[in-house]
């Protein structure tokens, strides 16, 4: 049941607003935002940490092309196996594995929500969540398992996204948005999925359960993040 607001001079936040990258991100922040995808190379060795929101952005592209990917699970398959190729890859995480059901915190997956919110109602931040995102989470996890000469790369949804790692000074050496990280991979990751054999391919996530929906963009899994580690 929807209960009336009490204060006297409540907020309102319509689809006016705009909570997207192009509304809280200014031109000046985008140069800090920009990313040199030239130095995501093979030569160097990279751990992944991927946005749910961006695999299924790539897979909603790669259906368009691909006959052969009948289903979310197929994809992600061919995904992971073809960056652990492709590139100098020492581990792959998906962030969605470090939620909990349990978590009872109220937050906004969007940090875009955040920035408009301290640009318009700076009064009410003292209620918002402090808690260190998922994808920070991972970053920080990656950093502690990782060896000196591994760097971490993070394929995010959006600008707004990248913002979150430079406010509690979180390790990422390369943020690559999803339509940069597509368009330098899409050739090679159509190629790689025309020319191999799926049932030669293999995932280490035996506990991992699938549950996409095209319309409610949604991954759920099990919570054990170590089934998705690719070493």
């Amino acid at each position: 049941m929807n209960l009336e607001c009490i204060k006297g001079d409540p907020s309102t936040i319509t689809l006016n607003d705009c909570l997207a990258c192009t509304g809280c991100i200014e031109n000046d922040e985008l140069e800090r935002f920009k990313s040199d995808i030239s130095s995501l190379n093979r030569k160097d060795r990279y751990s992944f940490i991927i946005s749910p929101y961006s695999k299924i952005s790539i897979y909603n592209r790669l259906i368009q092309k691909i006959k052969k990917i009948t289903n979310f699970k197929e994809f992600e398959i061919y995904l992971i196996n073809f960056i652990k190729i492709f590139f100098n890859t020492n581990k792959i995480i998906d962030y969605s594995y470090f939620y909990k059901p349990e978590d009872n915190n109220i937050s906004s997956e969007c940090p875009a929500v955040v920035l408009y919110i301290e640009r318009q109602y700076p009064k009410v931040l003292k209620y918002l969540n402090t808690n260190k995102t998922y994808q920070q989470m991972v970053a920080d996890f990656i950093m502690k398992v990782n060896d000196q000469n591994t760097k971490v790369a993070s394929i995010i949804q959006c600008y707004d996204k990248k913002d979150e790692f430079y406010r509690d000074n979180t390790k990422i050496d390369l943020l690559v948005g999803t339509s940069e990280f597509y368009t330098k991979i899409e050739k090679e990751l159509i190629n790689f999925i025309n020319t191999r054999n799926l049932n030669n391919l293999s995932i280490k996530n035996k506990e991992k359960s699938y549950n996409y929906s095209g319309n409610k963009e949604m991954i759920s899994g099990k919570v054990n993040i170590l089934n998705f580690l690719i070493n």
